[in-house]
């Protein structure tokens, strides 16, 4: 009898780049412009405000575990306090206060957050 483990599916959210944009802009206050970014298994897209200014909006995939994004949090944020001259992308705060806030898309709640913008190469690109 073989033994098969199940195949790992990821469902993350068709989110709009106009829906991501509003998204950012009520809750976290950011105003911009969305462009898609690559994800492995959430939808990542970066908002470019007027300014210049960028961060990466987060929206994690259905089944995703609070824990590992509040574990990923605490890790940047431990780095970025103790290693010193490494570039870390900061936890960005929604309007609430909140690190990690759910919202309602297409009828299922995701796991959303935001992380300052670092230049440099993606991963997705080496």
């Amino acid at each position: 009898m073989s033994h098969r483990a199940p195949a790992l599916t990821f469902e993350t959210p068709a989110l709009s780049l106009a829906e991501a944009e509003a998204l950012a802009a009520r809750r976290f206050g950011l105003r911009g412009t969305a462009s898609p970014l690559p994800g492995e298994r959430d939808r990542n897209v970066l908002i470019t405000a007027a300014d210049g200014q960028r961060a990466v909006l987060k929206v994690s995939h259905a089944a995703e575990d609070r824990a590992e994004l509040d574990l990923q949090h605490a890790a940047l944020e431990h780095l970025a306090a103790k290693a010193t001259g490494l570039r870390v992308p900061p936890v960005l705060r929604a309007v609430d206060g909140a690190d990690i806030v759910t919202e309602v898309i297409a009828g299922r709640p995701y796991l959303v957050r935001c992380l300052g913008w670092i230049e440099g190469r993606m991963l997705a690109e080496t």
